[in-house]
């Protein structure tokens, strides 16, 4: 399929790149092939360190997109980590976007760009054209009918359902644990953020202790198929499981078309391959990272007409 010509500008706006957000949100979904990397999406536009969101187009619609962040958590403080979104066949668009990407690195003075990915996908592929190094760092996980919740632990605490999104006392709570949890940035507005809107959790249960929430679960649901994420600060993996098994229960009662939960254990991902196991899960494929230093400018190679370099405000 021929394309057109390609435009990359960089949104320094914030509101600028809200208002963009459900345009690339609906075409992530629908390049994606599983909803896993939707809370690392949700978490990038929610940031206190999100920096420039750079967005390519043809014509007038945009055709894949990064958002980088500075956190110095995954790869350190010499590497920013990005988002990179583009439809899953689109190697040229993608490559294009990493190279974008690493000029921006340049500028800010980091020798760094870092990505996830599988490896068969187009991270992977973008990833060996350019020279990236890879190295495993994580796991994808899936959950089926057949085998979710076998096995219900007995927890300390029961989990209970939380009511989302979270205000109140709840949402106080939810701050106070994900400070405890992720230590860095984490107020109202951004659990809040990160908790709302069209690509957020619709299901959620945690653990208390007295009144401190010591863990919690959500599940993002698209179609036949579920997202799961925890955010834990202290918790045994017999807890963790008993906090997967009860969500896999409520989508077996109240969501019978959902045929597939998937979960992700690694770096910077607040889950337990044990308490995976034990709740049902078993493990699909590898997540990797890359890293691509950016010291000297990148071959000009594969750029052809691929659009106008980014621009700098003002």
């Amino acid at each position: 399929m021929s394309r057109g010509e390609k435009s990359l500008r960089v949104v320094y706006d914030m509101a600028e790149a809200a208002r963009t957000r459900p345009a690339l949100h609906a075409r992530m979904l629908a390049w994606a092939a599983e909803p896993v990397d939707l809370p690392a999406f949700r978490a990038r536009w929610t940031g206190p360190t999100q920096l420039p969101v750079l967005i390519a187009y043809e014509g007038s619609e945009p055709v894949g997109w990064v958002m980088l962040d500075d956190d110095t958590e995954h790869e350190g403080p010499e590497t920013i980590m990005a988002v990179v979104v583009t439809a899953p066949d689109d190697d040229a668009t993608h490559a294009y976007l990493v190279r974008s990407a690493a000029e921006e690195v340049r500028a800010l003075g980091r020798s760094g760009l870092g990505w996830l990915g599988t490896p068969d996908d187009v991270n992977a592929r973008v990833a060996s054209r350019l020279g990236a190094a890879a190295r495993e760092s994580g796991h994808f996980w899936v959950a089926e009918p057949a085998t979710w919740g076998t096995a219900h632990p007995v927890a300390p605490a029961a989990p209970v359902r939380l009511t989302l999104p979270p205000s109140g006392a709840l949402l106080h709570a939810y701050v106070d644990l994900y400070r405890r949890s992720q230590g860095r940035g984490w107020d109202d507005a951004r659990v809040a953020a990160e908790l709302s809107g069209p690509d957020a959790p619709g299901l959620a249960a945690g653990l208390w202790d007295g009144r401190t929430l010591r863990a919690v679960v959500h599940a993002v649901e698209v179609g036949p198929r579920v997202s799961m994420w925890f955010v834990r600060a202290g918790i045994s993996d017999t807890e963790t499981t008993a906090l997967a098994v009860h969500l896999l229960d409520e989508l077996r009662a109240g969501h019978p078309q959902v045929k597939r939960v998937t979960t992700l254990s690694g770096d910077g991902w607040d889950s337990s391959p044990d308490a995976l196991t034990a709740a049902g899960f078993r493990v699909e494929g590898r997540l990797l990272s890359f890293r691509l230093p950016v010291f000297e400018p990148l071959p000009e190679g594969d750029r052809g007409a691929e659009g106008a370099r980014p621009m700098k405000p003002g």
